[in-house]
């Protein structure tokens, strides 16, 4: 009875484990950057105008409309170019600012929230 209770106990403790495991925030998806018609003052959120943010794989590509890939530093919060150069980020809740720009992670709350208040000023 005794190998069975600490059996059951061992399932539920890996079951704990790995579910607080994977609450983490993860940075892999896609992202589209945030930004204002400096002529207009309208707002924007999408990957259409603005060229969209993809990171997997511990890989950036996209950023800025540049072709350099960069390597994911998650323990620095920095993305590294090719040349070897950091440039830091600070990421929370869907939301990723890197050299001074705004990015949304797409399928997030964050992101559905930002692009339903641009969509409320845009009526107004």
């Amino acid at each position: 009875m005794k190998k069975i209770l600490l059996a059951f106990a061992s399932v539920v403790v890996a079951v704990f484990l790995t579910a607080c495991g994977s609450n983490k925030d993860s940075l892999e998806g896609e992202y589209h950057l945030y930004w204002v018609a400096s002529n207009t003052g309208e707002k924007h959120l999408d990957g259409e105008s603005a060229f969209p943010l993809k990171i997997e794989n511990s890989m950036m590509k996209g950023a800025h409309n540049n072709s350099d890939d960069f390597i994911v530093d998650e323990e620095k919060s920095v993305f590294i170019s090719e040349s070897g150069r950091e440039y830091p980020y600070t990421y929370k809740d869907g939301v990723l600012v890197f050299n001074g720009d705004q990015y949304y992670k797409v399928d997030t709350k964050a992101y559905q929230e930002k692009k339903k208040e641009i969509e409320n000023q845009k009526k107004d």
